[in-house]
């Protein structure tokens, strides 16, 4: 019988292993992965992290090579956060559940799993234990269907780059809540359309459902679109969030998240 000492360390070998292979994963991609001896798709190279954090958190109730894994009674609503474990610049949350990305329809049933919210509500893992003290620009974002390397849904939590959060600071006032209008200046050479939401959470306000609904054609072409949600404060002392999109029929190429992030804004971050 393994003694109980063997049987700690067996444990922090296992998550000294994880932590070995998520570095790879994240600094090499699934390249990286192959040469450990992993044959990984590139594409569900994030899905099989998830699955591994899944696994350990059932064996030893660690989430490693994960930040955390959050399993619920539905498994589709289950989370995990996982962040790039040496610079700490990368930070994602991913469903458990193999959902592909933005344009799965199941995202905007009534009883769709509110992944922004979750990640909201995360943030105080990367912010120092506080909830009050987002970095400037702080923001969740996610890409297109075709603008992504990962085929897992995953939301980023990262900063907007400077030039982009002064872009958006300039159009705030006349930004609208009751539906997307096109912002009156560009962000990194495109014109992205911007909504209003008030209230300090997310809880009741699923911003992918509020895409659908409030942007012209989105319901339809919901993989052609990227969302990023930022926390912002009115002059008036209210408090809330814009949602920014981009207008895929505008005959320009398909846009990344990725131009207008700082995702090293948390690396400071505990």
């Amino acid at each position: 019988m393994e003694s109980g000492y063997a049987g700690c360390a067996s444990q922090t070998d296992r998550g000294h292993r994880l932590m070995r292979l998520l570095a790879l994963l994240l600094i090499g991609g699934s390249a990286a992965l192959g040469l450990a001896g992993t044959q990984v798709s590139e594409r569900a190279a994030l899905g099989y992290v998830v699955g591994l954090c899944q696994a350990n958190a059932t064996v030893t109730d660690s989430p490693m090579p994960c930040l955390s894994v959050d399993r619920r009674m539905q498994r589709q609503d289950g989370y995990a956060v996982v962040r790039e474990p040496i610079h700490k610049k990368r930070t994602v949350l991913t469903s458990l559940a193999a959902i592909p990305g933005i344009e799965d329809p199941m995202l905007l049933d009534a009883r769709a799993p509110n992944f922004f919210a979750d990640a909201w509500n995360e943030r105080a893992r990367f912010l120092g234990g506080s909830r009050s003290g987002e970095p400037a620009g702080f923001v969740l974002a996610i890409n297109p269907q075709y603008a992504r390397s990962q085929d897992r849904f995953h939301i980023h939590l990262a900063c907007l780059e400077p030039r982009s959060l002064q872009r958006l600071a300039d159009d705030l006032p006349r930004i609208s809540s009751e539906r997307f209008t096109a912002m009156g200046q560009t962000m990194q050479g495109r014109r992205l359309w911007a909504m209003r939401v008030d209230g300090t959470d997310l809880a009741v306000k699923n911003p992918l459902q509020l895409l659908a609904e409030h942007m012209p054609g989105a319901r339809e072409s919901m993989g052609r679109h990227l969302l990023m949600v930022i926390p912002e404060a009115w002059p008036d002392g209210r408090r809330g969030f814009v949602l920014l999109t981009n207008q895929p029929n505008d005959g320009s190429p398909i846009l990344s998240v990725e131009p207008f992030l700082d995702k090293s804004c948390l690396a400071h971050a505990a």
